[in-house]
């Protein structure tokens, strides 16, 4: 097994022990309820969509911001990719729990089906980021996978930005992830302007 390999299994262990405790840790001072693990749930989706901005943005920032931390940020984005794909399969972890355990719930179909395409990219984005994989699938198909689950995830997460049936439209928290989104686009695409502009011409 070689260091990187090492490493990255380290970090899926460690952010899968802390997601896994920081949901207990939750559902247990609360008492076990649907409300509970809608608090989990809400609690493990807001950091996997922090890890998710973080990741989105790392690459654009160190074209439009080189520098050592930019650098550096682009140089972990392995490992903020595992760390996000981690956590987020503990989130589905809890999905199961929450609907095994009152199954008077409801799932819509359609949410169901996004969501399992979303998850099943999550799972091969994040077995495709250690060494084994990324070398079995070849760079190209690694490239496609990855840029095709990126954009697939981010728009799920737009999706979930959305106000509940019964929600108020407008709240603190959505405003502040909406912010943050749209800072992100702006970011990723101003960079993509940038790069069409500095490209050489036929």
């Amino acid at each position: 097994m070689t260091r990187s390999t090492r490493r990255n299994f380290t970090i899926l262990a460690a952010v899968a022990a802390a997601s896994t405790l920081l949901a207990w840790a939750v559902i247990t001072l609360n008492g076990f309820s649907d409300d509970s693990l809608r608090i989990a749930l809400r609690l493990s989706a807001r950091i996997s969509f922090m890890l998710f901005l973080v990741i989105f943005v790392a690459r654009p920032l160190a074209q439009l911001f080189p520098g050592r931390l930019t650098r550096t940020l682009l140089r972990e984005r392995r490992s903020l990719g595992i760390a996000f794909g981690t956590n987020h399969i503990v989130h589905l972890a809890l999905i199961a729990c929450r609907y095994t355990a009152f199954p008077e719930l409801e799932y819509p179909v359609s949410s169901g089906i996004v969501g399992g395409t979303a998850y099943l990219l999550i799972l091969l984005m994040l077995i495709t980021s250690f060494d084994g994989p990324t070398r079995a699938i070849g760079p190209k198909a690694w490239r496609v996978l990855h840029k095709t689950g990126l954009y697939f995830v981010g728009f799920v997460f737009v999706t979930t930005l959305l106000p509940d049936e019964g929600d108020p439209f407008f709240t603190f928290e959505r405003a502040w992830f909406v912010v943050l989104t749209v800072i992100a686009l702006v970011i990723r695409m101003t960079a993509w302007f940038a790069q069409r502009k500095n490209a050489p011409q036929p």
